[in-house]
């Protein structure tokens, strides 16, 4: 299966996953599940395979840049999110290619990428707090997640035929951009309003440490040991970290 079937397959139907849960749990569910590294993760994996493992590990270091410019993103929007969608999501992109654009100049190291992306996620969790807030289920059109579907498919074939062109780094953070928080943060603030859309942003601001935490895995796994090994303790230290978190979170 190649790089583009799979993430054709895999980023609707995550959306999708995401969406019926936001629908079901709160939008800070939902933004959880599309803020974790569960298309990302796959398509660094076959990077791995189809460019070899030190194309994929650099990938993972633009991913990790690319964290940073996430924390950004969660951060502005949830300012904003009262100044509506436009004004909200223009900022907030704005912030991400800042973010990005200015870790990449830096040229850090693997090490002080990652601890540059470990400060940024834990401000976002500061800067993004929970709220009391009573999720509402509102009625929409049944229109309304195949649209999303279809725009996730949009994003991810233009994302792709750009990607091979601008280098791994580039890559990295470009196929780090959130595309599904994006599009549950616009559905959820225009259908729900905007603590909703704020709440989709606590959703990615907690996934970040976990989300960190398994491309630095993979940044440093990949040039000493074998595919297998390197993915399954990204996905073990991610997962422990996720949940970390959301205790950590819930206590305070």
């Amino acid at each position: 299966m190649s790089l583009l079937l799979s993430k054709l397959i895999i980023s609707p139907l995550l959306l999708l996953a995401a969406s019926l849960a936001s629908r079901k749990w709160g939008h800070a569910i939902g933004g959880i599940l599309a803020g974790l590294p569960l298309t990302s993760a796959p398509i660094s994996v076959f990077l791995a395979i189809e460019f070899g493992p030190e194309f994929a590990a650099n990938a993972a270091q633009g991913t990790l840049i690319a964290a940073c410019a996430q924390a950004a993103i969660a951060v502005t929007y949830y300012a904003l999110a009262k100044r509506g969608i436009l004004v909200a999501l223009s900022a907030a992109t704005a912030a991400f290619i800042l973010v990005a654009l200015l870790a990449q100049a830096l040229t850090l190291t693997l090490g002080q990428t990652l601890l540059a992306a470990a400060a940024m996620g834990t401000l976002a969790i500061v800067l993004v707090p929970r709220r009391q807030y009573a999720h509402k289920v509102v009625p929409v059109s049944r229109w309304d997640i195949p649209a999303r579907m279809i725009l996730i498919v949009l994003l991810v074939i233009i994302v792709s035929a750009i990607a091979p062109h601008i280098g791994a780094a580039a890559s990295g953070i470009l196929a780090a951009f959130p595309f599904m928080v994006i599009i549950l943060t616009v559905f959820a603030h225009r259908f729900v309003g905007p603590e909703s859309a704020r709440m989709v942003m606590r959703g990615l601001a907690l996934s970040l440490p976990s989300f960190t935490l398994f491309f630095a895995v993979v940044s440093y796994g990949l040039p000493q040991f074998s595919l297998l090994i390197t993915y399954s303790t990204a996905v073990i230290v991610g997962a422990l970290t996720q949940l970390i978190t959301l205790w950590i979170a819930r206590k305070f």
